[in-house]
């Protein structure tokens, strides 16, 4: 039975991550420029509050590395926030295993309003499931909402022999393997069952982040790679395509890409939010404020243009909402963790 397998990173590849990525520097410092230019309209808050919170920084951890997506929208809503209640933001990456290493630390901090975590809605559906050793579960959270619908999307370099699935898959089929970068833990869900079914090897390239995958990509040291919404710029540029798109429509910026229940897949977990969540155990007041103060950020006018300068929609479902979708998928990735075993 063919199966996707998970690679550990090539020696070459390690010492190439050790290098200067210049061109990925400049265009982390012109997003952050955009979207400082675009923040200084900012209107007054209307969040309930208790007097005198925060009284100190707030700390935002991001589950994943510089530069990628949900990096960016972590820096925009803090910007925001800021300008709008004059709080101090302190925001922080803490990559790694699919952003249980953020997680993790998130959940055994005081459940004071002054941490924050934002990473994907898988991390708290997905990983916990698959690692039975898991450090932290659903219940250790208190959901505050999300902040984007990010379509995740298998992306190539415009120059490989391949640009849709059809011939990506005769590619893997002549190479007898196709490699793929991923920062996604539970990737193989969706490629042991295209391996399975096109009976094709897949060879999944693990990384901390969205910054790693376009380094690894760019780099022509995989075939392809599963990426959320930091490669827009480079589909716009011409120098990436967008292969397909998982679940069930195409994704806004590159909507020629099918998805994958046009390709006849229906992936669980394909639909990605950024999540933003706190310890449990926020006292009822400051959880109130945090979803206000958040729910104004996402949908203020200042995000919305920073989102669609890259094609994206801000949307945040609301901690109910959020809360039980997340229960869900939860229950759906558990008992396919079950049978798996």
């Amino acid at each position: 039975m063919a199966r996707s397998l998970v690679a550990q990173p090539a020696w070459h590849i390690v010492k190439r991550r050790r290098r200067k990525n210049m061109t990925h520097q400049r265009s982390k410092f012109r997003m952050a420029c955009a979207a400082a230019a675009i923040l200084a309209g900012s209107a007054v808050s209307a969040a309930d509050c208790p007097e005198g919170f925060p009284g100190k920084t707030v700390n935002f951890w991001v589950g994943y590395g510089a530069g990628g997506g949900t990096d960016l929208i972590s820096r925009t809503l803090a910007s925001i926030i800021e300008e709008k209640e004059g709080w101090t933001i302190s925001v922080a990456n803490k990559p790694g295993a699919g952003s249980s290493v953020m997680m993790t630390q998130l959940a055994a901090s005081p459940p004071d309003g002054l941490t924050v975590g934002i990473t994907s809605t898988g991390a708290v559906s997905k990983v916990p499931n698959r690692n039975p050793d898991s450090p932290y579960s659903i219940g250790d959270f208190t959901y505050l909402g999300t902040a984007q619908l990010t379509p995740v999307s298998v992306t190539t370099l415009t120059d490989k022999p391949f640009d849709n699935y059809e011939e990506m898959i005769a590619y893997a089929k002549k190479n007898g393997s196709m490699t793929i970068s991923t920062a996604t833990s539970d990737a193989n869900i969706f490629f042991d069952e295209i391996s399975e079914r096109e009976g094709v090897r897949i060879i999944l390239v693990p990384n901390k982040g969205t910054a790693e995958s376009l380094q690894q990509i760019l780099g022509g040291h995989v075939d392809a790679a599963l990426l959320g919404s930091g490669h827009v710029q480079h589909l716009k540029s011409g120098k990436m395509i967008q292969i397909f798109t998982m679940g069930d429509r195409p994704a806004p910026f590159a909507p020629d890409a099918p998805s994958s229940k046009d390709l006849g897949y229906d992936f669980i977990g394909a639909v990605s939010y950024v999540l933003v969540a706190a310890p449990d155990g926020l006292e009822p007041a400051v959880q109130t404020c945090l979803e206000q103060v958040l729910d104004e950020a996402v949908n203020s006018e200042e995000f919305a243009k920073v989102q669609a300068t890259y094609d994206q929609q801000a949307l945040n479902l609301g901690a109910k909402e959020t809360t039980a979708l997340l229960e869900r998928e939860f229950a759906k990735f558990k008992d396919y963790y079950n049978t798996e075993k």
